[in-house]
């Protein structure tokens, strides 16, 4: 589609600069970081027959190079250059020719989980997931409670003073958006196996849990369930016992990523531009609740650019600003009632603990600080 739509703004004139501003979410962040990579392939040639027409490796169809109307040129070169990789030949196959320069100015990310293959530690080698490091600026927006063990986060440390990573509460899609507003969310936040228990006067048997009573505890205390939202279940035959969390919850949440993304990228050295009709819808937050939680965030966003700006000021070196980054903390910006509030209301409980390939990171009872899952360096 970028390449169609390059080829219309082009007119089929030779293209000086390209600026492409780039955003993803999950997978999508990771195909976004990807293509910066893939527009870094090396130059190859594609030869021109006499008549004008070419093909391309693989191709089982052939394309026509425009003529040259000059009549004191040959009407068609014996060969040209594709640059920009696969980039390159989708610019081609739509009619673009020619593109001296392709400058990246802004990659927008949502939380980017590749997940390829079965090795994850191998992603940002393998896809190029570092190479997001070549555009101006860089704004990631990241899962602060995301734990799941096959969902790792890749950061943008190679991007260095010219990269943001903002830390949000909530899990994977409460970044990215993708819930629907009053779904029941049903989880198993918590697994063990039983041998003990107990019998009451009828003898019914009733297992001995401490880790799931011990994580209850937790959870609550946190804000993420009530009391009531939580019930043990048993399978008596495997010998399992599973916490048991049910809401129905609100998607308002996701707005607050979306304003963040659009606020920073709208900046004028940025200058990314917005359909207005749209952006105002999309944009827009209707829940009191949430513009509130908003203002809080936007306090902790706006400590972590004014870091930014400093160490870019004071010339820090790349790794001390992005240490000290990190310990900037959106915790010590928003209410812990209203947290509270957020987390029971509006934040899922992304972990399945029953289901294969949505399980926990960690099998142990652990407090929210404890509960991380793996960052990947890109």
């Amino acid at each position: 589609m970028g390449a169609i739509e390059i080829k219309y703004a082009a007119d089929g004139k030779p293209i000086d600069k390209l600026t492409i501003n780039v955003f993803g979410f999950s997978r999508g962040a990771a195909t976004a970081r990807h293509f910066l990579s893939v527009t870094d392939s090396s130059p190859y040639s594609v030869k021109v027959s006499p008549d004008g027409y070419f093909w391309f490796p693989g191709d089982m169809k052939q394309q026509k190079y425009p003529k040259n109307e000059d009549k004191t040129k040959p009407a068609y070169p014996e060969s040209f250059e594709i640059k920009y990789g696969y980039f390159g030949r989708c610019l081609v196959n739509n009619g673009v020719f020619e593109v001296k320069e392709v400058f990246f100015n802004f990659v927008g990310l949502y939380d980017t989980v590749s997940s390829h293959g079965f090795n994850h530690n191998n992603d940002v080698r393998d896809l190029g997931l570092d190479a997001v490091k070549k555009a101006r600026m860089v704004l990631q927006l990241s899962s602060a409670d995301e734990y799941r063990e096959n969902f790792d986060l890749t950061n943008i440390c190679s991007c260095g003073h010219r990269g943001l990573e903002l830390m949000l509460p909530g899990v994977h899609s409460d970044i990215g958006g993708s819930y629907r507003h009053g779904d029941k969310e049903r989880s198993v936040i918590f697994k063990e196996s039983f041998f003990l228990g107990t019998r009451d006067k009828s003898f019914k048997f009733t297992p001995s849990t401490p880790k799931c009573d011990a994580f209850k505890k937790i959870v609550i205390s946190e804000g993420w369930y009530d009391d009531d939202q939580l019930k043990m279940e048993y399978d008596y035959d495997k010998g399992k016992a599973y916490l048991v969390g049910t809401r129905v919850l609100e998607n308002t949440y996701d707005k607050v990523a979306l304003n963040k993304m659009v606020m920073v990228s709208k900046q004028k050295q940025f200058g990314v531009i917005y359909d207005e009709t749209i952006e105002k819808q999309k944009t827009n937050i209707s829940d009191p609740f949430i513009a509130k939680v908003f203002e809080q965030i936007t306090s902790y966003s706006a400590a972590v650019m004014t870091h930014r700006n400093e160490a870019i000021r004071e010339q820090k070196p790349a790794a001390q600003y992005l240490k000290e980054s990190e310990q900037i903390s959106y915790l010590d910006y928003i209410k812990p009632d209203d947290l509270k509030k957020l987390r029971n209301r509006y934040l899922h409980w992304s972990v399945k603990a029953d289901e294969f390939g949505l399980g926990p990171r960690f099998d142990d009872v652990l407090l929210l600080e404890k509960r991380k899952r793996q960052i990947q360096n890109g």
